[in-house]
């Protein structure tokens, strides 16, 4: 059986979900990877009603439209016996449009996606400063129907208890990418402590690009954290 989360209710800070529309982003271009971290990492940004998957592994996604840039950190967990993207932190640049989205976590930044025939990069800023950088060097086309997407699952504060959302993506692909060799890179100036340190890359699992429009549900509370 998997190991269950060690996030409790009284670690989760004061934050509100937000976005009660959800949110599109049209004109979009983002990239997603999924790479291994450590055990003790993944389960310390989990709640106890998600189980560990096994290898214990982390996600980036990365999206950039001419109106907001957004970046989130997640990792892996099967919630209701379904595998979710646990998010641990999000960036924000541009629009206001995400705020509250993903509940806890928040920041704004800056972030640059750009892609050069077939390489792609990104990177990401925090108010502490650089915190990660994406390189997927040699993308391939692809079905786009061959990509799919988990949902998310997020913590926020309700009424002043700790609670779990849920958060659905969907997309419509006009091209679909994958890659072999992609990095991700955390920035070594950050504390050994700090939330993308603490989920650096121990190895890429798999690395996609795609461009067209990238939508996300409102948050739908699912329980109050135990």
């Amino acid at each position: 059986m998997p190991d269950r989360g060690l996030l409790e209710a009284r670690q989760v800070d004061d934050a509100a979900f937000g976005a009660s529309s959800g949110l599109t982003i049209a004109s979009a271009r983002w990239l997603q990877l999924t790479f291994e971290v450590d055990r003790q990492a993944a389960l310390e940004n989990m709640p106890g009603d998600v189980g560990r998957p096994i290898p214990p592994y982390g996600r980036l996604l990365v999206a950039q439209s001419p109106e907001l840039s957004m970046a989130v950190l997640s990792v892996g967990g099967r919630y209701k016996m379904m595998p979710r993207n646990i998010v641990v932190a999000t960036v924000t640049d541009g629009s206001n449009a995400a705020d509250g989205l993903f509940g806890q976590g928040a920041s704004s930044g800056r972030i640059a996606l750009d892609r050069d025939g077939q390489g792609v990069t990104a990177t990401i800023s925090g108010p502490e400063g650089r915190l990660v950088r994406a390189s997927l060097p040699s993308i391939y086309a692809i079905e786009p129907s061959m990509l799919r997407w988990d949902a998310f699952v997020a913590l926020a504060r309700a009424d002043g208890e700790a609670v779990i959302g849920e958060i659905t993506p969907s997309h419509t692909l006009e091209t679909a990418f994958l890659c072999k060799g992609a990095e991700l890179v955390i920035d070594a100036a950050l504390p050994r402590t700090h939330a993308w340190r603490r989920l650096r890359s121990l190895g890429i699992i798999s690395a996609c690009y795609a461009e067209g429009s990238l939508s996300f549900s409102e948050p739908v509370v699912q329980q109050t954290l135990g």
